[in-house]
This record gives C-alpha cells, sequence and structure tokens, in this order.
C-alpha cells in the first residue's frame, strides 16, 4: 500500500469515528459530563497516534472498506494530481 494510499484511508477512517463521535454526543449532550467526553475524544487521538492497532471485532476500521476506498476514491486523487 503506497504512502498515499494510507493516509487517504486512515483519513477516512477517522473521519468516520469523528462523525460517530459527534451523533453519540448530540444523543447524549445533557447526560455526558465533560471528563466523558474528554474520554471519548481521547479514544480517537489514541487511534490516529497509534495507527497500528490489533484488529478488534468492535472496531470502526470496521465500517470502513480499505479496498473500496482504495479503488473507488484513490484513482480520482491520482488523477487530478497527475
Amino acid at each position: 500500500m503506497s504512502l498515499f494510499n494510507w493516509v487517504l484511508t486512515t483519513s477516512t477512517k477517522a473521519s468516520t469515528f469523528i462523525v460517530f463521535l459527534l451523533g453519540v454526543k448530540y444523543v447524549l449532550r445533557h447526560r455526558m459530563g465533560a471528563r466523558f467526553q474528554y474520554m471519548l475524544w481521547s479514544v480517537l487521538i489514541i487511534d490516529l497516534v497509534l495507527p497500528w492497532t490489533p484488529s478488534s471485532p468492535v472496531s470502526v476500521s470496521n465500517l470502513v472498506n480499505s479496498s473500496y476506498i482504495q479503488q473507488i476514491i484513490a484513482p480520482n486523487f491520482n488523477s487530478t494530481t497527475n
């Protein structure tokens, strides 16, 4: 996997996780304290700092198919950069 495809895949996974976190934050807006919100966002930061983590059945990575991203989105970016 090239560096560009890896960055694209990681960015897509992080974006999906951010949308999920914002949804959880919206649904639980009156029930969540500041400490819980910081813990939620710290999971994202840890995921971005340590991108090579072991796979888990309960993961945002399972929602995003990296081969789909590489086949559909990456050629569009490659053609615009050339």
